[in-house]
This record gives C-alpha cells, sequence and structure tokens, in this order.
C-alpha cells in the first residue's frame, strides 16, 4: 500500500477495525468505541463530493480534507505495521497537526 495516497485507500472495514483495536488497547470503555465506531462509519460511508459536475460517493478511504483523516491514517498505518511484523497491534502515541 503507498503510504502517499493512504487516506483515500484504507478499507473502511480494516480502518475501523484498526479504531476499534487501537481504542481498546487504550483503555476505553464499551459504550465510548461503539459509539466512537458508529460516527466513524458514518463519516466513511456518507463522504459525497463532486468532480465536473458529477457526483460520487467514496467506497473506500476518506477525504484528504476531514478532519479524522490524520489519525484514521496513523492508527491504520500502526495496525498495518504491527500485523504485518506478526505481533499484536500496541498502544501507539500520535498526535494529529
Amino acid at each position: 500500500m503507498d503510504v502517499s495516497v493512504l487516506y483515500t485507500n484504507i478499507p473502511h472495514e480494516e480502518g475501523v477495525l484498526a479504531c476499534k483495536k487501537n481504542l481498546s488497547l487504550n483503555g476505553f470503555s464499551q459504550p465510548f468505541i461503539s459509539d466512537f465506531t458508529a460516527i466513524t462509519e458514518f463519516i466513511l460511508t456518507h463522504n459525497h463530493f463532486e468532480f465536473n459536475g458529477q457526483h460520487y460517493l467514496r467506497t473506500c478511504g476518506t477525504a484528504m480534507g476531514t478532519k479524522m483523516a490524520p489519525s484514521y491514517a496513523v492508527i491504520f498505518k500502526a495496525y498495518l505495521e504491527y500485523a504485518n511484523e506478526g505481533g499484536v497491534m500496541l498502544d501507539v502515541d500520535y498526535q494529529a497537526e
């Protein structure tokens, strides 16, 4: 996966799973994780845009301008790195700029 275009290529199902695992590892409650997951899924599945007068629905990834995109991409990248090393997703300390 090319990280230079990561935002627009994160599969929704895997991205949401990475977020769930990260929240769980960081001690968030199950009700919070459920609410966060529902909000994340809503954002990802209602990402409409217009180009050359045509309307489109993004079915993979997130828009570059979405406020959640930087954190979402960092969490997903950490998830991939640890999964590829045969380990589990570790506690990731990150800050969106």
